[in-house]
């Protein structure tokens, strides 16, 4: 907080000491995509500069950036997946900025913008005022509200003026192919805002939403243009080299994939459906185990579709298959008068299961590829303990 304070009467100094805007440069910094999940977008923040007009030395030197939470922040996780996580701006020393991007291998990139001295000036005056106790902190938002969007909504409040932003290398139409196009090599967090993250996600987006991703921003800035005319920025300058091509993880191997853990739960339920038909019993460990995981991963869901605010939880068509109902074929299955009821539940469910496939064919959701092994488990599990059920009656009559 200390280092903040002092930052931000350089900002506030920067202000009154530029009588006009030829000592002040601006540029976008984008460092690419890292290692750790919140890092696999990229990140970006704004650089300024002081430049004496007469030496052309450079008298001060930083980058403002709003990608800054604290993990040791009271309740920080239980606040992160209700969705009320906050953000705040920062700024640092332009040379202890690159040299933590360095460090971590990631490669960092600098675009000039063509701004007017008026335009300098409020920027640097938008700026500040975001540094304000009352403006520092903001409730973060993944895809509309973040270190990316933040850089052009004060670029456009400067400019007076909104910039035109057009992507055509990213190979997605919503927020959840650019996810998943982000995150390749990272299949369990995916499939983690796969289950979390319900059809918004899902809603066709233009090329401007796509900024939410710096790593996207970057690319998109080379060709903006202001709606009056003028090019954002004419250039992209490589200020931090990689030995790497990319600081992201190698892909997780195939074996290790929810698709391979999916298929292997799809091939024990084939077995145990199998020998339990045969046997016209039903493995109740397995029952037990199989629906009691979908009944925990229903709790999950339940928060996030009705007590979180986070905007893509809801509608989400998972919650047709994954529920905490499904603790009654985890538990009914011990208890002899509770037979029926489970019986019951089980039709429900295989009926649901297929209104669920339904809505997937439709393109209503989205789901993840290792969502149909699991899904075509549970339907084999619910249909053999239908079908042992009603053997079960035809030998008492």
């Amino acid at each position: 907080m200390k280092r903040l304070a002092v930052i931000t009467s350089l900002l506030i100094c920067l202000i009154t000491s530029a009588a006009a805007g030829e000592a002040l440069r601006f540029s976008v910094i984008t460092c690419m995509p890292g290692s750790e999940i919140y890092e696999l977008e990229g990140h970006a923040g704004i650089r300024v500069q002081q430049v004496d007009t007469v030496t052309g030395a450079v008298m001060s030197d930083v980058v403002v950036d709003w990608g800054n939470f604290d993990f040791t922040a009271p309740n920080f996780v239980y606040r992160f997946v209700k969705g009320e996580t906050d953000y705040s701006i920062g700024a640092r020393p332009t040379p202890y900025f690159m040299s933590v991007y360095a460090s971590q291998g990631r490669k960092v990139y600098e675009q000039p913008l063509n701004l007017t001295d008026t335009q300098k000036l409020r920027l640097m005056a938008i700026l500040n005022e975001n540094f304000q106790p009352e403006n520092r902190i903001y409730r973060y938002n993944y895809v509309k509200d973040n270190c990316a969007t933040r850089i052009v909504e004060v670029i456009e409040k400067a400019a007076n003026d909104s910039i035109a932003l057009t992507d055509s290398q990213l190979p997605a139409q919503t927020f959840r192919e650019a996810m998943t196009y982000y995150h390749a090599n990272y299949p369990w967090y995916q499939f983690g805002i796969n289950l979390a993250l319900g059809a918004p996600l899902d809603n066709k987006i233009d090329d401007r939403k796509m900024m939410f991703s710096p790593e996207a921003l970057h690319r998109m800035l080379m060709g903006a243009e202001f709606m009056d005319g003028g090019d954002v920025t004419t250039s992209s300058v490589l200020l931090v080299n990689s030995p790497s091509e990319s600081a992201v993880l190698p892909a997780t191997p195939p074996y290790l994939t929810p698709m391979a853990v999916s298929l292997a739960v799809l091939a024990v339920t084939l077995i145990v459906a199998y020998r339990d038909v045969r046997k016209k019993r039903p493995t109740r460990l397995f029952y037990s185990l199989l629906y009691g995981i979908y009944g925990i991963l229903g709790l999950i869901l339940t928060f996030l579709i009705f007590i979180s605010v986070h905007e893509a939880t809801s509608p989400n068509w998972l919650y047709l298959w994954i529920n905490p109902l499904c603790f009654i074929a985890a538990a009914g299955v011990w208890v002899k008068k509770a037979k029926k009821l489970v019986f019951c539940y089980q039709i429900v469910n295989f009926v649901l299961l297929i209104i669920l496939l339904v809505i997937f064919m439709a393109g209503v959701q989205q789901p993840d590829a290792a969502f149909y092994p699991l899904i075509l488990a549970d339907m084999i599990a619910s249909s053999a303990y239908i079908y042992i059920c009603i053997c079960s009656r035809k030998t008492i009559s």
